[in-house]
């Protein structure tokens, strides 16, 4: 069946919610680019009680679903709403079954900002009075405890990161395990591919994904001509279920936990993941350094490094993964063919650079993914910062017309070249050691293992 043409009046009211909602997102990141909060969350509540629920008075349509047995009595209830999420009741006690009550709490609407522990009380009490005054069922209980939490850092970017920077970013969040890619319903052959997701273990998953494109396909912005052209708003969530929620925080009530318990999981969960980080450095490091050495033997020190630029290459191309990260592993690894291996890595550097040096194309290994996820990684932390100061979630400037996002630096050809030049200079046999100690003095401030041990190292020093 077609659909009905809108009127002109239609349309421009349409048109004016979209723009009113661009506004609303471009307000999020009023006071800072990044935030760390809950998105969405669902909750069991316990010792439940329901009154005045009365089947003639529940309308079952498309937002409610009730399940009745043969007598006529209630079992169970479904209710589902744009403003609160979803609820599902049992009152099912046949076959030794337990009555429950879940509800689902998600923010509504645009749902670019997220919240803190108070903020998902909030949530919840809004939902059962929503349920109260539009459905007549009145629900008491003692506590609720989490059966799944979404723990999400929300940032903005000048521009869309490309898939290399968001794929290794989702890597090291993950635990080290590889993305799987996917893409809006809407976009099926779109290879930018704006959804990654990881499956940890059952009771843990990642997800990374575009909200610009995600709105977009819900139409609640403009496709084109939007306020947002010149921002790209990524989401990471980390989704923890019940067991996992606790073990890493202690406990899944909702009265027990505060926001300061969540940030310091979230904290510690970023120090594992610097160490990740190190770990993926190394390995493709020692891949790139296995490669080099086959391709050398291969086609000897006349050919050798124009086909290893044609393998690099084809790996990514095949692999949707670089071999090589970025032009600073050929600064670190470690050459076993060649005697002057500081010639022999700038030599490489150099042919990687050509096209950027000629045709300013930038070969991909020109990107610096590594660079980038490691700022990505300080702006987590300086949101867990604000987050001990303001708690988590958004904070918005009303008074600000400004909004903050992410550069995604271009780092140029004589920048790169001067930090290659002193890491080259700065060669050490211990190959792991240097990559570790290169990476981590990007964070001296954070109390990571290594980091810890190297002050030990230097209280030890001044004591003798």
């Amino acid at each position: 069946m077609a659909r009905r043409k809108l009127t002109p009046e239609e349309k421009q009211r349409r048109l004016e919610e979209k723009i009113n909602n661009e506004n609303s997102i471009l307000e999020v990141f009023s006071s800072k680019s990044c935030f760390a909060g809950i998105d969405k969350c669902k909750v069991s509540l316990q010792d439940f009680s329901v009154e005045r629920v009365e089947i003639k008075n529940l309308k079952q349509d498309s937002s409610c679903n009730l399940k009745t047995s043969i007598d006529g009595e209630l079992l169970g209830l479904d209710i589902k709403s744009e403003f609160f999420g979803n609820i599902t009741i049992s009152f099912d006690t046949s076959d030794f079954k337990t009555p429950y009550c879940y509800i689902e709490l998600i923010h509504g609407g645009l749902n670019f900002e997220t919240v803190g522990i108070e903020g998902i009380k909030k949530r919840l009490a809004n939902a059962i009075d929503f349920i109260k005054n539009n459905y007549g069922v009145i629900i008491t209980y003692s506590t609720a405890l989490f059966l799944e939490i979404e723990l999400a850092y929300t940032i903005a970017f000048d521009k869309t990161p490309n898939l290399q920077l968001r794929s290794f970013l989702h890597k090291c969040l993950s635990s080290g395990y590889p993305p799987n890619f996917g893409n809006e319903k809407s976009k099926k052959n779109n290879y930018d591919y704006p959804i990654l997701s990881c499956k940890i273990s059952n009771e843990e998953l990642t997800v990374t994904y575009d909200k610009i494109e995600k709105a977009k396909r819900k139409r609640q912005i403009r496709r084109n001509g939007s306020k947002l052209d010149n921002i790209n708003v990524q989401r990471f969530e980390l989704v923890l279920k019940k067991n996992k929620i606790e073990k890493f925080l202690g406990t899944n009530s909702l009265d027990l936990l505060n926001d300061a318990q969540l940030i310091e999981y979230l904290e510690s969960k970023l120090h594992s993941t610097i160490n990740v980080y190190i770990k993926l450095i190394e390995e493709s490091s020692n891949e790139t350094k296995r490669v080099l050495e086959d391709v050398y033997r291969k086609y000897g020190p006349q050919r050798y490094i124009k086909e290893f630029l044609i393998q690099v290459n084809n790996y990514s191309l095949n692999k949707l993964s670089p071999l090589v990260l970025d032009e600073e592993i050929l600064a670190l690894i470690n050459i076993g063919f060649s005697k002057n291996k500081g010639r022999t890595k700038r030599a490489i550097i150099e042919y990687f650079q050509n096209s950027e040096k000629y045709y300013s194309k930038k070969n991909e290994t020109g990107l610096m993914i590594t660079w980038h996820v490691r700022d990505i990684f300080k702006l987590f932390y300086k949101s867990l910062d604000i987050a001990r100061e303001k708690g988590l979630g958004c904070h918005k400037d009303t008074t600000s017309t400004h909004t903050y996002k992410h550069i995604l630096k271009d780092y140029p050809l004589g920048y790169r070249n001067n930090i290659f030049d002193e890491i080259i200079k700065s060669n050490t046999r211990n190959q792991k050691n240097k990559i570790r100690n290169h990476v981590l003095k990007e964070f001296p401030d954070k109390y990571l293992d290594i980091n810890k041990n190297n002050k030990k190292n230097k209280k030890i020093k001044q004591i003798k």
